[in-house]
């Protein structure tokens, strides 16, 4: 028992504080979504071998692919002919500071030029070539203000069809009808015979009742002894296609194909609408170009003389028409 005189002790209190969490606008985080990888621009450098071709090839950044396949890696670099390029959307290419022929076209060192969604090269601000060459010489030309070349006008009639050729505001017109299958239209250009030489034209459909794939346009050169001997003929089609033969001799039957009714997206034949198409015949090598865009490039020694030259239209089925023009021919020495 406790004396009354002791003191009782008070009860210990212990304070208790309860914690609220704070409020936070921190959002609970999202994990990022990957990006998809971006591949870098394809760059080539191109210039001149040591005896001006192969052209000396370098890959700056990406990767680049050959006609035939082959891959060449970022760094790596290789002597290669012009048939052996590719030029798919979105390559850029540099020139060379000794400057370099490329489709026809004389660019200086330093161009800066990238392949466009129609195939076609680009310069950029700033590097603009020189189209062609100023060392090129006028071999022939033609405007078609008058007829002082002298060419073949009036109408043609025969079992296979009938052409009415005329100059027509500056324009050479040829309207051409079928009466069987393919029916001809062979038209020289007057005056000219030679072997090394850049071809160019503008071509415009005026006109046209044939069916997709049965109309052809052919440039034909080097026809040593005139248009029913050997020669070489590059020919494009309404469907877009095209065509490269040598006729080791004016018989059908001869015909050797360097490639036949290929297509490319580059090749339109679009009523009212003027293209531009070119034949380079430089030593062994053969070029074809649209609206300045490589179809083609061959090499073949088979012909190695020079000879006439020769613009042909052909209908493959008999009862279709069709009307073009030809405006600005002009043939160029090889720079």
């Amino acid at each position: 028992m406790l004396s009354p005189s002791t003191p009782t002790s008070a009860p210990e209190i212990i304070a208790t504080t309860t914690v609220v969490p704070a409020l936070t606008d921190t959002a609970t985080p999202i994990p990022a979504t990957a990006q998809p990888e971006v591949q870098p621009t394809t760059t080539i450098k191109l210039g001149p071998g040591k005896y001006t071709e192969p052209i000396w090839l370098e890959v700056i950044q990406g990767e680049y692919q050959l006609t035939g396949g082959t891959t060449l890696l970022e760094g790596s670099s290789i002597g290669v002919y012009t048939e052996g390029l590719t030029f798919p959307t979105g390559l850029k290419i540099e020139i060379a500071d000794e400057g370099l022929v490329l489709m026809g076209i004389s660019y200086d060192g330093g161009t800066i030029l990238t392949v466009d969604g129609s195939g076609d090269l680009v310069a950029e601000s700033g590097s603009i070539p020189a189209s062609p060459s100023t060392d090129a010489e006028i071999l022939f030309q033609d405007d078609f203000s008058s007829n002082g070349n002298d060419w073949l006008t009036g109408k043609q009639t025969s079992e296979y069809g009938e052409t009415k050729r005329e100059i027509v505001d500056g324009q050479y017109i040829l309207t051409m009808t079928g009466k069987q299958e393919y029916y001809f239209a062979i038209t020289s250009i007057p005056n000219f015979s030679g072997k090394n030489f850049i071809i160019s034209m503008d071509v415009t459909v005026l006109e046209s009742a044939v069916t997709a794939g049965d109309m052809s346009f052919e440039i034909s050169l080097r026809e040593v002894d005139g248009v029913d001997g050997k020669h070489y003929s590059f020919s494009m089609f309404n469907d877009g296609s095209s065509s490269g033969a040598v006729w080791p001799s004016g018989e059908y039957t001869s015909i050797i194909d360097f490639w036949s009714r290929e297509s490319n997206n580059g090749i339109q034949f679009d009523k009212g609408v003027t293209n531009t198409i070119s034949v380079e015949a430089n030593g062994a090598t053969l070029t074809l170009y649209f609206n300045g865009q490589m179809i083609k490039t061959v090499t073949d020694k088979t012909i190695e003389d020079g000879g006439d030259v020769s613009i042909n239209l052909g209908l493959d089925k008999p009862n279709q028409s069709l009307t073009i023009a030809l405006d600005n021919l002009t043939i160029k020495s090889i720079p």
